[in-house]
């Protein structure tokens, strides 16, 4: 499997259970690690054999900007089942991190990984 990896993407949106969470958006911070196989388009030099990665970045944005979740469990899962209807992409790991859900830690996340294989 190889790895395309988008570190440390900032988006703001809504998130959250509590009343104050609903009212403006808060900043999240995610990366994906994006998988496949992407040997061919790395031989070839040819990137029509691979994944716009640009564009991935910006499917992440904007899913994560224009959602409205509760849970980060919840994002987690609809933005990867998002990214794996990506032409070559066939597995996903998110890390989503949100600075200020913690009252003494940094930051609180959630980490999952999906294969399109279990969709």
């Amino acid at each position: 499997m190889d790895w395309i990896r988008i570190e440390d993407l900032e988006v703001q949106a809504i998130i959250g259970t509590l009343p104050h969470e609903r009212l403006a958006p808060q900043k999240l911070i995610i990366t994906a690690e994006l998988g496949g196989d992407f040997r061919a388009a790395g031989l070839a030099d040819d990137f029509t054999l691979t994944f716009d990665y640009s564009a991935a970045e910006q499917l992440i944005h904007d899913f994560t900007a224009d959602s409205r979740y509760q849970l980060l469990e919840a994002l987690a899962e609809n933005l990867a089942k998002e990214l794996l209807a990506v032409k070559y992409i066939r597995s996903v790991r998110l890390r989503i991190s949100k600075p200020g859900a913690a009252r003494i830690a940094r930051l609180i996340s959630i980490e999952i990984e999906r294969t399109a294989e279990n969709l």
